[in-house]
């Protein structure tokens, strides 16, 4: 299982609301990044990915709290700020944080899912994937901007097709739950005479 930003900064806030709150005068932005960095430290991962979680549960209470970066500081750093404020600002990221959560699923979902704007809108003869990553080969003649400032690809496919393009556009890593839609299918060559363009 994932730990996400959300699972930090809920079990940061029972972890908080268990506490004794020293006094009046304890500086809770301490108190709180213990609690986040306690909840992040036993997360499965990486340490880069622990360091990332970390800075997604704290950019997330900083959107919750506070408008800007210096702001933020200001409100770790209030000692009046009660226990009860604190757990409020963490349920209350939480929650924000689950909210972002679940459009990015259906963003995902509408983007890569069945039906969604790959399979709908991108020709399958136009899209590759490299090592995960995918790309969709657009129109060499079409006007206005071109994938990768117009630099020359050239690209095998699995089934043996070789293209040349310099409209290469990428659409990023596919999602592990979508990989079996969009499973590596092509790699990028060297240049070489034989390819064809794709119009």
């Amino acid at each position: 299982m994932t730990t996400t930003a959300r699972d930090v900064l809920a079990a940061a806030a029972n972890r908080i609301e268990r506490s004794t709150w020293a006094s009046r005068h304890q500086q809770p932005g301490g108190t709180l990044s213990d609690a986040i960095a306690l909840e992040v430290r036993d997360a499965p991962g990486t340490d880069a990915q622990r360091a990332s979680l970390q800075d997604a549960a704290f950019e997330a209470l900083r959107c919750h709290v506070a408008p800007s970066a210096a702001d933020i500081n200001d409100w770790l750093r209030d000692p009046d700020r009660t226990q009860a404020e604190v757990v409020a600002a963490l349920r209350g990221a939480a929650t924000a944080t689950s909210d972002h959560e679940d459009e990015d699923a259906a963003h995902q979902e509408r983007f890569w899912g069945p039906g969604g704007h790959l399979q709908t809108e991108v020709p399958p003869d136009t899209r590759l994937v490299v090592n995960g990553e995918h790309y969709a080969i657009c129109d060499e003649d079409a006007p206005g901007f071109r994938g990768y400032g117009g630099r020359r690809f050239d690209v095998q496919f699995h089934d043996g097709r070789t293209v040349t393009t310099t409209n290469l556009w990428c659409q990023g890593t596919v999602p592990a739950q979508f990989r079996h839609l969009y499973p590596d299918n092509a790699r990028f060559v060297q240049p070489n005479t034989e390819g064809t363009r794709v119009r």
